[in-house]
């Protein structure tokens, strides 16, 4: 199974963001337009989990399950 490692950064002024990176070197891709569905039990069993179940829906269709890791299961 795939494992992936996401970082996120909360980014205040998008145009600020857009410009350093092309100021860097790179270049956009265009904008990808996407439909996600969340899914949880009525208990929000997943969620108490710090879990989430996704169906992401974009170019391609994808059920995504993200959670937590313990540091010794990377």
């Amino acid at each position: 199974m795939k494992v992936e490692i996401e970082t996120k950064f909360r980014i205040k002024d998008k145009d600020e963001i857009i410009d350093k990176l092309i100021s860097l070197g790179l270049k956009s891709k265009g904008k990808v337009t996407e439909r996600n569905y969340m899914f949880d039990t009525q208990d929000m069993d997943l969620k108490k989990k710090g879990t989430y179940l996704r169906l992401r829906i974009d170019k391609e269709v994808k059920l995504t399950l993200k959670g937590k890791v313990k540091d010794h299961e990377i």
